[in-house]
């Protein structure tokens, strides 16, 4: 072998050697790193979740609680309601024939009938009522 052959190895040998242990010192400080971010969000996480514990919450008045209590029975009533009135149509909504129920529906027309441009997903295909 020649110098320059033997020079040209030991550049390229060492310029390998190099950039692997770059690689190495980056590869381990992004762990390092990882660690230590992960351990700080657990950290904030913990003292977050103990400053929940000691918040001061007022107890809440009496005057408070009846007044959710009347919505709520206020809600339960008129869902009871609803209820109530959807039962008695039902019996009426069956006895109908389907074609009965078609009939009485409007037909249903294209409301740009006279576009020429492409689709945009912008316009209504059908008319309302």
């Amino acid at each position: 072998m020649d110098d320059g052959t033997v020079v040209a190895n030991l550049v390229y040998s060492g310029t390998l050697m190099i950039g692997g242990v770059m690689l190495l010192i980056l590869f381990v400080s992004l762990v390092i790193t990882l660690l230590l971010a992960g351990a700080a969000q657990t950290m904030i996480s913990i003292a977050k979740l103990g400053a929940k514990v000691f918040v001061y919450r007022p107890v809440h008045s009496s005057a408070e609680a009846t007044a959710t209590d009347h919505v709520r029975s206020a809600v339960v009533a008129k869902a009871d309601a609803i209820l109530a009135a959807a039962r008695t149509e039902e019996p009426a909504r069956t006895e109908e024939p389907a074609r009965a129920k078609a009939a009485e529906r409007a037909p249903l027309t294209l409301a740009y009938s006279d576009r020429t441009g492409p689709f945009t997903g912008t316009q209504p295909l059908v008319k309302a009522g």
